[in-house]
């Protein structure tokens, strides 16, 4: 039975480790698909290295997908920044392949969106690059993100998408 629960920095090492594998995964699938030139990969080591700091030092939170005893799937928010306290920002979400096919990642966004309404966020943005996240770009849209702008990013063959959706 799939559960969706919280890291905090009080959770179970298991806890911890399942969400950093799930991070590291995610920056291997980028890494592998050469996907957005704006990921910082130096940062999501940082990220790993300290989960879930980045995010719950910025009104965020890690969400862990887990089936059973396994790590499932992964997703963040977090501050969009201190100038826009309403607004949020959805980061890495990733399922892990034996996983994908059964609606994790819709649930895990879901998920998110929700306790981020919970804890006063009114917006929330995401990116995506259309190519290797084809499928993740139709999930957000199918659950009412619309396109907020488009942009070549710091490479020459990557365009980056950028999604709002109002909480």
């Amino acid at each position: 039975m799939l559960e969706i629960e919280p890291i905090t920095p009080r959770s179970s090492s298991e806890l911890l480790d399942q969400a950093r594998v799930l991070f590291r995964s995610y920056a291997d699938f980028l890494r592998a698909s050469g996907g957005p030139a704006l990921v910082c990969f130096s940062r999501i080591d940082d990220e790993v290295a300290t989960l879930p700091a980045a995010y719950a030092d910025k009104g965020g939170e890690v969400l862990l997908a887990r089936d059973g005893a396994q790590g499932a799937g992964c997703i963040a928010y977090r501050s969009m920044s201190p100038e826009d306290p309403a607004g949020c920002e959805i980061k890495r979400l990733f399922v892990s392949p034996a996983f994908r096919g059964q609606g994790i990642g819709k649930r895990l966004v879901v998920a998110a969106l929700e306790r981020a309404r919970q804890n006063g966020y009114r917006t929330a943005i995401l990116d995506t690059e259309p190519r290797s996240m084809r499928i993740a770009k139709q999930m957000y849209l199918d659950l009412g993100f619309v396109l907020d702008e488009e942009r070549n990013s710091r490479s020459e063959n990557s365009l980056v998408t950028y999604l709002k959706k109002q909480l």
